[in-house]
């Protein structure tokens, strides 16, 4: 596996940065950075938390998981359908969870019962 981040990665990465809600996770993005700029062996993921309401998510940026991140937490993307508002079901089966992005939103709501599936076991690992 590539230890160092294409361009485009980095750019993901920056992106990640500039989201980021605290001193200690914009300093944790420096530091992933870092470690695959210079080819420094490191965890493949990134750990931040997600404000205001102090969620802990692992990911790796290069992997495409920033997208959903942005889309669910900073653009209430969810939010916008009604059919799709968590705050609307009593149940949400969230098959295919990936790394949970939208298990995490859902689980908010605590009138709300969450079942997440996810059937890769490295996905599912993080």
């Amino acid at each position: 596996m590539e230890k160092t981040l294409r361009l485009p990665d980095r750019f993901k990465t920056l992106w990640y940065f500039s989201k980021a809600p605290s001193l200690h996770d914009k300093l944790s993005v420096i530091g992933f950075f870092l470690k695959r700029l210079f080819n420094v062996r490191a965890d493949d993921e990134l750990k931040a938390k997600i404000d205001p309401n102090n969620l802990i998510i692992n990911f790796v940026p290069s992997q495409g998981e920033l997208r959903p991140y942005n889309d669910i937490f900073l653009n209430a993307g969810f939010d916008r359908y009604p059919d799709f508002a968590p705050e609307n079901c009593g149940v949400v089966f969230d098959c295919g969870a990936n790394i949970g992005l939208f298990t995490l939103r859902a689980a908010l709501n605590r009138k709300t019962e969450v079942f997440s599936f996810e059937p890769n076991p490295a996905v599912f690992k993080r």
